[in-house]
């Protein structure tokens, strides 16, 4: 059906209380009308009445709308997501972060804008739904990455014939929020994990999320590569051991990453193997495919370092009574980034240290590496193809620039 001129809406000015309506006098020209007190029925009357001759002046143009663009953001929402399902996955056909993030960007725009027409959804609507999710205390850089991903969901019906270019066009003119010029919190910057707290907290961490943060602080890995390290995939040849993951973070785009593992970093791997061979468990000789930290290995190790450290008798009521084929078990897959984030801070908390997150290791080893080698050295550690994305993570060396205060006066 087509779509008619909106109706010059009846407001409240805040600073007089009087009810306001915005009409057209001219070509480009606009004019507001005060009516009286707001909410009155006087005022009422007037609005009508205006409205009444101004259609005289200006009757209504039907605009209609082109054929097979009459879907609604519901609907436009429902077949997004169904490509989204399909295309943001891993090689091997998991599903990746991203897909996860385009649902969450996709719940204010459905719960304020679902019912309307894709066509009616304009830069004024984005602006309300961007509102709604300041109103839910999301920090700034996030909803900036929210209103891109509805952006491109907006671009994806273009390219569909769900949507015409022009509103698609028009979502463009709604500019990021900026930093401190808007009501939408700052996150907090992740800064490098302080040396101390970290090696308090490494007493109170289990082996294997103790082994991933040690292998972390001497490669400078990702929390999601350390974990999903794979034995076969290492290059054991050479005196420094050579990682190639075929699943990363940036394998979508085309890039290579390799991590080269020193002899530290050897020793901890050797170390976590062995103790994980002495425990006796089904995933103690790993395999060339197999996972180097296994949740299943991890907990198996768990227990029986308790047992060892056990001292009084065991009751029959204690008795080990494990189910050989449990419905309910560990992940034999690769231990999860979330699970050792968790690990992380349960022991931070337990050695009275201040919480920090796994990716903080990162940001130190960029920084230290920055520091003693420079950038370059440090971009290629952490597999960075453009150096701005390096410097996010290495942060600047302030003393440097005391030192040539110092000098020069």
């Amino acid at each position: 059906m087509p779509r008619l001129n909106s109706v010059p809406g009846y407001r409240l000015h805040k600073r007089t209380g009087q009810a306001v309506v915005t009409l057209r006098i001219a070509v480009g020209r606009y004019k507001d009308f005060y009516l009286g007190p707001y909410g009155s029925q006087d005022s009422k009357d007037k609005y009508s009445a205006l409205i009444i001759e101004h259609r005289k002046q200006y009757p209504v143009v039907p605009v209609p709308i082109p054929k097979g663009y009459d879907v609604t953001v519901d609907d436009l929402i429902a077949d997004y997501l169904t490509r989204c399902e399909g295309y943001y996955r891993h090689a091997d056909g998991r599903k990746t972060g991203e897909l996860k993030n385009i649902i969450g960007a996709m719940r204010p725009l459905h719960a304020l804008c679902g019912d309307l027409l894709a066509s009616e959804f304009g830069p004024k609507k984005l602006v309300t739904v961007r509102d709604a999710m300041i109103a839910k205390g999301w920090v700034r850089t996030r909803i900036n990455q929210e209103i891109d991903r509805i952006r491109a969901c907006f671009r994806w019906g273009v390219a569909e014939e769900l949507v015409t270019a022009v509103h698609a066009e028009a979502l463009r003119a709604v500019a990021p929020l900026a930093k401190g010029r808007s009501d939408a919190p700052e996150s907090p910057e992740v800064m490098p994990v302080n040396e101390s707290d970290y090696l308090a907290t490494l007493p109170f961490l289990p082996p294997c999320p103790r082994a991933i943060v040690e292998l972390m602080r001497v490669t400078g890995m990702r929390p999601g590569e350390a974990c999903g390290l794979i034995w076969g995939e290492i290059d054991r040849t050479g005196e420094a051991w050579r990682h190639k993951p075929k699943h990363h973070k940036n394998a979508h785009r085309g890039q290579d990453r390799t991590i080269e593992i020193g002899p530290r970093g050897r020793a901890i791997i050797t170390a976590y193997l062995a103790s994980v061979d002495k425990s006796r468990t089904p995933c103690g000789q790993i395999a060339d495919t197999g996972y180097v930290f296994c949740p299943q290995t991890a907990r198996d190790v768990q227990y029986a370092a308790k047992r060892a450290r056990r001292k009084t008798k065991v009751q029959p009521s204690q008795a080990d009574r494990s189910k050989p084929a449990p419905v309910r078990h560990p992940r034999r897959g690769a231990y999860q980034p979330t699970a050792l984030a968790c690990a992380v801070r349960r022991a931070a908390e337990q050695a009275g240290v201040k919480s920090w997150h796994p990716n903080q290791i990162r940001h130190r080893v960029a920084t230290e590496v920055r520091e003693k080698y420079g950038l370059e050295a440090s971009q290629v550690l952490l597999g960075h193809k453009n150096a701005k994305t390096t410097e996010i993570y290495a942060e600047r060396d302030q003393g440097k620039a005391a030192q040539v205060a110092g000098e020069m006066g």
